[in-house]
């Protein structure tokens, strides 16, 4: 009428090996995708506070920019750590146009690069195409072919000017 003892047994042995097993599994998802969100953190903060309008002292973000380049990179990184990288890269820029630094070239360079990765990674971003149409023309001047930039920026959000103009974000390098 019932299970026999050695068929309970045998239900229990395999319940307990697949809860071993999730737990393994478990561990492993943790020691994979942990430094990930340790690395992610600090730089989504300060990218975060970048966009929302704060000024930072001119040597505190080409020292996290370097941090974050020097930083081992995990088997698993989050698409936010990479918006942020390209955020803190534009603003370095920035600020090195500001000051009419003579590695400027370079700045824009770098800060075309990491939004160009950035948007390999998350193509939907708006504000990325937006930051690689402000970068692009401050480097090679207006040109027609980046309006297909700010194209693409719309695309993907057609309401998103308006939620960063309402944020205070500074449009240096827009130029229409």
């Amino acid at each position: 009428m019932g299970m026999s003892n050695s068929g309970r047994g045998l239900a229990v042995t395999t319940l307990r090996s697949q809860f071993l097993l999730c737990g393994l599994l478990g561990v492993i998802w943790s020691y994979t995708a942990l430094p990930s969100f340790r690395l992610t953190l600090p730089a989504h903060n300060i990218a975060s506070r970048i966009i929302a309008g704060e000024r930072f002292k001119p040597e505190v973000l080409p020292q996290m920019l370097s941090q974050m380049e020097a930083a081992p990179r995990p088997d698993i990184m989050q698409s936010e750590y990479y918006r942020a990288y390209a955020v803190v890269g534009q603003y370095t820029s920035e600020v090195a146009a500001q000051d009419n630094s003579s590695g400027l070239d370079r700045e824009l360079s770098g800060a075309e690069s990491r939004l160009r990765a950035a948007l390999s990674v998350t193509p939907s971003d708006a504000f990325l195409w937006l930051l690689l149409y402000s970068v692009e023309t401050a480097r090679n001047g207006f040109d027609p072919a980046y309006v297909g930039l700010v194209e693409k920026s719309y695309i993907a959000g057609p309401h998103e000017g308006l939620r960063f103009g309402a944020i205070g974000w500074r449009w240096r390098y827009l130029r229409c």
